[in-house]
């Protein structure tokens, strides 16, 4: 899967760039496994 780097903020949350895509958005509230696997299948697209 595709990765990015550095920090972020999304949705009001810093998010850690080093982590694989569909690790860190399930560190965002209301965003669990399911959605954000299909969210990194789009993006990586």
């Amino acid at each position: 899967m595709a990765e990015f780097k550095g920090r972020l903020r999304i949705a009001g949350k810093d998010v850690d760039g080093n982590l694989p895509i569909p690790k860190a958005l399930k560190l965002i509230k209301g965003i669990g496994t399911n959605l954000a696997d299909s969210i990194a299948k789009v993006f990586s697209a």
